[in-house]
């Protein structure tokens, strides 16, 4: 697929998809940098196109260089507040770097979106948990409701 995307890029040169999905390809490959380079040159040619912000935060995210992951997540999420994904990836950016009321309020606009996401629960008492909130019990009992496995441990141990 890059051979591809190489002599569509050689062919239309001002084309950001062809930037994008074949930064994506590199980002499916592991190669971080390229795929940022790529994201990077959509972004020139798009700066206001919050999915080209998202796929550069999550080329950071992966390479583990989370204030520019934050950024970018950021960046994707004030053009589309609602953007799932960046919200979520923002979440563990958040975590990542031990911002765990941030990554309270992002598991929060995730559960706005998503009312019955029971993964987006679990998550949110993890943060909860880590920040020593004493709240995360009842996330891990909604989780639990909402079907998440994962949770059941952490809301069996709950008073």
């Amino acid at each position: 697929a890059i051979t591809d995307f190489n002599l569509g890029i050689k062919l239309n040169p001002d084309s950001a998809s062809n930037f994008i999905m074949r930064g994506q390809c590199y980002y499916g490959m592991g190669k971080f940098n390229e795929a940022i380079n790529d994201f990077t040159r959509a972004l020139e040619m798009s700066p206001e196109n919050p999915e080209y912000n998202y796929w550069r935060g999550l080329a950071y995210y992966s390479w583990e260089k989370h204030k520019l992951a934050f950024d970018d997540l950021c960046k994707a999420i004030r053009v589309s507040p609602n953007y799932y994904d960046a919200l979520l990836y923002r979440a563990y950016t958040c975590e990542a770097i031990g911002n765990w009321k941030s990554a309270i309020f992002d598991y929060g606009q995730l559960i706005r979106i998503k009312p019955e996401d029971g993964f987006a629960f679990y998550r949110r008492g993890l943060a909860k948990q880590e920040s020593k909130d004493k709240t995360a019990c009842g996330d891990f009992k909604k989780a639990v409701s909402l079907g998440n496995e994962d949770a059941t441990d952490y809301a069996a141990g709950c008073k």
